[in-house]
Parts: structure tokens; sequence; C-alpha cells
């Protein structure tokens, strides 16, 4: 399985957005003033533009982010333990009523 490369990854993130950006348009135009929202075209545009650079920006950091193997370094991270010791082990015995304390 080959990478990308950073121009294939920004293109793929571009059309996927693209996408996204004409869906955003049309469903804010219909569903918007069935909960009251009631967005001119214009300010619909705009909107739309604003989070569709956001979601691109977003989508390429994290495919790059992904595609430079950083993602095993944050699994890493985040599994171990503060004191860097591995979680203890625990056995049926540990578990069973002290029958001591009965007598």
């Amino acid at each position: 399985m080959s990478r990308q490369t950073r121009v294939i990854s920004f293109v793929e993130s571009v059309l996927n957005m693209m996408s996204g950006y004409v869906l955003s348009l049309v469903i804010w135009q219909v569903i918007g003033p069935l909960f009251g929202y009631h967005v001119t075209l214009w300010d619909n545009f705009w909107i739309t533009n604003i989070f569709t650079v956001v979601s691109i920006l977003r989508s390429y950091v994290w495919r790059r982010f992904f595609n430079a193997g950083l993602h095993g370094r944050l699994v890493a991270w985040f599994g171990r333990r503060v004191d860097n010791q591995p979680p203890p082990r625990y056995s049926c015995r540990d578990f069973r009523p002290d029958y001591d304390d009965l007598r």
C-alpha cells in the first residue's frame, strides 16, 4: 500500500469538502426554515464558506498526521500509565472472600 503525497491528500480533501459544501447549501435552505432559522442565500453562502475552509484544513491536518505515523505515538502516550508500570494482573484468588474473618 503506497502513501498519498501531500498534493493528492489535499486534492482528495478538497473534493470531499466541495461535495459537502453543495449539500450544506441545499440542506440549510430546505431544513433551516423547518427549525425556525431563516437564513438568506447570501448569508448561507458565507457561513458555508467559513465552515468549508475550516473543514478542508482539519481534514488535511488529520490525514498528514496519520500518514506520518504519529497516531502510534498518540496511542502509546494515552495507553501508558502515569508510573510507567504495566497494569496489575489479577487472578481468581485475589477476589475470593477471606474466610478467616468469619471465624
